[in-house]
């Protein structure tokens, strides 16, 4: 069984996305991009991409802060 093909059939998000938001909740709900990047197994430029992907469906919000 194909897991990612289950969650598709079922118009539900891939798994990826899935590791994603459980990163930003194992951190406490909020996540700079470079820990969110150490809890999980994607590189920088592959985050980016998902989390942009999240935000435009609505799933997370992104946020600067006058550290960045």
């Amino acid at each position: 069984m194909n897991i990612n093909a289950e969650l598709k059939a079922r118009g539900l998000p891939s798994l990826t996305w899935y590791d994603i938001l459980w990163g930003i909740e194992m951190l406490g709900g909020e996540a700079r991009p470079y820990q969110l990047q150490e809890a999980t197994i994607f590189e920088q430029s592959s985050l980016s991409h998902r989390i942009r992907r999240l935000e435009g469906e609505g799933l997370i919000e992104q946020r600067s802060t006058d550290e960045d």
